[in-house]
């Protein structure tokens, strides 16, 4: 796996990111429970892993928002990622999303991890 930077360029040290889901999701909705809570990180990366066609798309999480978006753009993909049900008391958040390839060709979010990077 290539190792995250900060914007400065420094590598982001394994006390600073999380694994907080591993799995398979390929659905265009879904409810995940995450290892942790994601108001413990500032970004959370969804990680398709796939060694054809790997793919990252990415969710900003911002402090007393009831639905967050991100999303990702790879070759002529664009996977977008909806959180909502996000509460500070549970680990487990409600997805949805969709990867788009063209008019004929899409389908549900799909990813195998979610790395969260910590709150510095």
């Amino acid at each position: 796996m290539a190792r995250l930077t900060d914007r400065y360029g420094n590598p982001i040290t394994d006390n600073q990111q999380a694994t907080l889901w591993e799995g398979s999701f390929n659905n265009y909705g879904g409810t995940l429970t995450l290892n942790d809570n994601i108001y413990n990180y500032s970004l959370l990366i969804f990680v398709y892993e796939d060694s054809g066609s790997p793919f990252s798309a990415y969710v900003q999480v911002l402090e007393g928002e009831s639905m967050l978006c991100g999303f990702g753009v790879m070759d002529y993909r664009v996977e977008n990622i909806r959180l909502s049900q996000l509460s500070k008391s549970s680990n487990s958040i409600r997805i949805d999303g969709a990867v788009w390839v063209n008019q004929s060709n899409n389908g549900g979010a799909r990813f195998t991890k979610v790395i969260g990077i910590k709150k510095l």
